[in-house]
């Protein structure tokens, strides 16, 4: 089965986290250290990769998308969509990623834990590329919170410190209430249109509400 364009960075990224534990068991077996870090670099370079070939697609064909078959428009148009300003800010978060990569192989030499470092900073940009490829508000919020939920994790990295430590917890606080309000705003508006997808919800805003509501 073909994987469609417009999701394999973010297949990329997420399914080399999923399986950095593995990688990190045969680095120890084959005593061969920077792994790790090899291999998270390859995972940032073939997502960028794969978002070079999708700016091509797009600038040919226009914009690329992926509705999930059991959430279509009529069901809440849960949908990845990637037009040409989408794909220009995913390339902008995977080669920050890709440089973040890059610096942390001498950088976190210190560190241990390191396959946790990397599968966090994976799915980080992960979710900064869904954030900019959502099609709807629902997938808007899942990768916004996985883009959280990985961020603060990682500026408390470094626990030994006091420091990190504190930021963390300020980032938390601070992030769980901005989530809790924005999903208080999505369910408002759910409940005013009964869909979450953009196209939807503009069409609901450009008719003033006429017949768009789905429930």
């Amino acid at each position: 089965m073909e994987i469609p364009i417009v999701l394999q960075p973010i297949l990329i990224l997420l399914g080399i986290a999923g399986i950095m534990p593995i990688i990190a068991v045969i680095a120890r077996a084959a005593k061969v250290d920077k792994l790790r870090d090899i291999i998270a670099i390859a995972a940032f370079a073939a997502a960028m990769y794969s978002l070079v070939q999708l700016f091509g697609v797009v600038t040919a064909e226009g914009a690329q998308k992926y509705v999930f078959a059991a959430f279509g428009p009529d069901k809440g148009g849960v949908e990845i969509y990637a037009d040409i300003y989408s794909v220009y800010f995913g390339m902008i978060f995977c080669g920050v990623g890709l440089m973040a990569a890059i610096f942390s192989y001498r950088y976190m030499e210190i560190d241990t834990g390191l396959d946790r470092y990397y599968a966090l900073l994976l799915i980080l940009v992960a979710g900064l590329i869904g954030v900019a490829f959502s099609g709807d508000f629902f997938n808007l919020f899942v990768f916004w919170e996985m883009m959280c939920i990985s961020s603060y994790t990682l500026v408390t990295f470094r626990k030994y410190r006091w420091e990190p430590v504190e930021a963390g917890f300020k980032y938390l606080v601070m992030s769980t209430l901005g989530s809790l309000l924005a999903l208080y705003g999505i369910s408002v508006l759910y409940g005013l249109a009964g869909n979450l997808n953009f196209a939807a919800l503009r069409t609901f805003m450009s008719t003033g509400g006429a017949g768009t509501n789905t429930q």
